[in-house]
């Protein structure tokens, strides 16, 4: 006789492996294009040797900030006179 207990534990060791192998990589970039970061979990901006801002793509540039004016002069959204 075969019990439904069995298959859910093995179930559950299924979906935890999974799980498991998801949070064991990460991927870092490290890059002066910043095209293809809005997806990042997390961004890392350094200046001067520290780290000047971290955050979201979207919440980085709701700071306006330096990732911010670095976005836009990638980006050619301003002039760039204007980020002094």
């Amino acid at each position: 006789m075969i019990s439904a207990k069995p298959v859910s534990v093995s179930h559950n060791r299924i979906h935890l492996n999974k799980f498991d192998y998801s949070i064991v990589f990460s991927k870092i970039d490290v890059t002066h294009r910043l095209a293809g970061l809005d997806m990042a979990d997390e961004i890392l901006v350094p200046q001067a040797g520290k780290i000047k801002e971290r955050g979201k793509h979207h919440d980085l540039l709701q700071a306006e900030g330096l990732y911010w004016k670095l976005w836009q002069l990638q980006n050619q959204v301003i002039d760039p006179s204007r980020l002094t």
